[in-house]
Formats: C-alpha cells, structure tokens, sequence
C-alpha cells in the first residue's frame, strides 16, 4: 500500500519550504552539494527569496533607511554563504536565521 499524504502532512512540508526559501530538505541538500562544487544556484535562490524582504523588514523594524539596510542585509548574505559552505547551516527555519543576521549586522552600523 502506497504512502498517501495527508493534508496536514502537505501543510507542514509547505510552511518547511517557505521557512527556507522555497525549497525542500532535499532540494537543499542537493543545491548544497552543488554550491560546494561550484555551482551559486543556491546562493542564488537565497537572494532572489530573501534580500528586498528582509531590507524591507530591516527598515520597518529598526527605522533604518534602505542604504543601512541594504548593507546590513548583503553581509548577512555573504556571511551566510559562508556559514552554508562550512556546513554551519543546516535546513530548518534558514529563513528567521538569516532576518537574524541581518538584524545583527544592522545593530552593528547603527
């Protein structure tokens, strides 16, 4: 008998992708690997996810003005790129870390 899944099986797999850029645990990991040997596609999708959102939410939150933002955000995102590489990062709830980051990173210029 084949596995179905349930509604609340999709509504948890869906809430694990949107914390963390859209992707699957298993699309992660194998844009993981691929990122170690060269290939950015996953840095890619972190930026194309992530970076007007969280400058957006840097500037609501701390009344920062988009230049600190933005600045506080592209550390985030190499600092973070880093971290993946060195396999500091793992799945689950990237999303909140990295808005984390940036809040830091912020903090720090204010």
């Amino acid at each position: 008998m084949k596995h179905q899944p349930t509604k609340k099986n999709i509504e948890k797999h869906r809430a694990n992708a949107n914390q963390n850029f859209g992707l699957t645990e298993n699309e992660f990991d194998e844009m993981l690997q691929e990122m170690k040997n060269g290939d950015d596609a996953l840095f890619e999708q972190i930026f194309l996810a992530q970076f007007e959102e969280t400058i957006g939410y840097l500037m609501h939150r701390y009344s920062a003005d988009r230049s600190m933002a933005y600045d506080a955000t592209m550390d985030a995102l190499l600092k973070f790129r880093k971290r993946l590489l060195e396999g500091k990062i793992t799945y689950y709830n990237m999303r909140f870390l990295f808005t984390q980051m940036a809040s830091q990173f912020l903090t720090c210029l204010l």
